[in-house]
């Protein structure tokens, strides 16, 4: 006779109506499944604004300090929450006339050791599981998914090695910067890998 798992959510009887699209889902490697649903809350959704870095290292301090001495002048003095918007509004146009924003890091939010071959790894990961090989040939999908936990190995080392290196060429380089102010600075590793024909890395 045959058996099987079920999968279950408990929640409190307060919340119970207000969860919605329950669904279990195959998108990991493991035996598990992973349940998904949706938290229904009342009230308006609170959209995340961010406003822009600068770089400060390229700005033109007389530009900025015309510009915002110029739209500072024109704010009318009639409601606090008025002036403070518009002194806002002249800090950032100033910036924006006056100096360059940064780039933003990682923007598809890879690690600075992802490659294209990880790249092609993953996809055939992907595809192998949803054609069902970890069903019916368990030990073909292992060895698709074990090449592609040491090629992540493998680029991790390459990577940490690039960064290591870096202390050794250069003693008050990255590495010493990142010891000497821990976090409250930006002191990522690099985001590209030098390859051994000269090239940097791209993704």
């Amino acid at each position: 006779m045959g058996s099987s798992n079920i999968d279950v959510t408990m929640s409190t009887s307060d919340i119970k109506n207000k969860i919605k699209s329950w669904d279990v889902k195959n998108v990991t490697d493991s035996d598990h499944r992973v349940l998904s649903f949706e938290l229904v809350i009342d009230g308006p959704r609170i959209e995340k604004t961010t406003s822009p870095r600068f770089n400060v290292r390229t700005a033109d301090w007389d530009l900025f300090h015309s510009t915002l001495a110029a739209e500072v002048g024109g704010i009318p003095e009639t409601d606090i929450n008025c002036m403070a918007d518009g002194i806002d509004r002249a800090i950032k146009l100033s910036a924006n006339r006056s100096m360059e924003k940064c780039r933003s890091r990682n923007p598809l939010g890879k690690n600075i050791w992802w490659s294209p071959e990880l790249s092609t790894l993953r996809r055939d990961l992907i595809r192998a599981r949803r054609q069902g090989l970890r069903a019916y040939d368990r030990p073909a999908y292992n060895a698709k998914r074990n090449n592609f936990l040491t090629e992540i190995r493998k680029q991790k080392m390459a990577a940490w090695k690039v960064f290591a290196n870096d202390t050794n060429e250069k003693q008050w380089g990255k590495a010493f910067k990142w010891a000497k102010n821990g976090s409250e600075r930006d002191n990522s590793v690099p985001s590209t890998l030098i390859r051994p024909d000269g090239n940097s890395t791209t993704d």
